[in-house]
């Protein structure tokens, strides 16, 4: 059976984003920004640190990166979330995203890599 996409209600976001750092397999994540007619970033998997969402700032944050001593990972804000769209497999969860600017962000989750909790430094609450 093909998974179908779906519409994240706004009240369960957050829950939604707790979830995924509450799973205890190691997950990589791709974050591309969707232009007109095609993705804008490299592609790179890079493990997964966290990703939250914030009822209070309307802030989805995450954070991607190794964490090696002395490397910080990269951090993705996306603020202000209109809409939220999810697609669930075993070999992939797709996250869309799309702000108050209609802007488009494509997050890519594939279980694997990285590790949630190492390295975490956001408020989990």
């Amino acid at each position: 059976m093909t998974p179908t996409p779906r519409e994240l209600r706004a009240g369960a976001w957050r829950e939604y984003f707790r979830s995924i750092e509450q799973q205890s397999d190691d997950l990589s994540a791709v974050v591309e920004v969707v232009r007109e007619a095609a993705l804008d970033g490299n592609g790179a998997h890079r493990p997964l640190r966290e990703i939250r969402y914030d009822t209070r700032l309307r802030l989805l944050e995450l954070a991607v990166g190794a964490a090696v001593a002395g490397e910080l990972p990269v951090r993705y804000f996306i603020c202000d979330p209109r809409a939220i769209r999810v697609l669930e497999a075993d070999e992939l969860t797709a996250i869309l995203v799309e702000d108050a600017r209609r802007v488009r962000t494509l997050i890519r989750l594939y279980p694997g890599w990285g590790s949630l909790h190492q390295g975490s430094s956001l408020d989990p609450t």
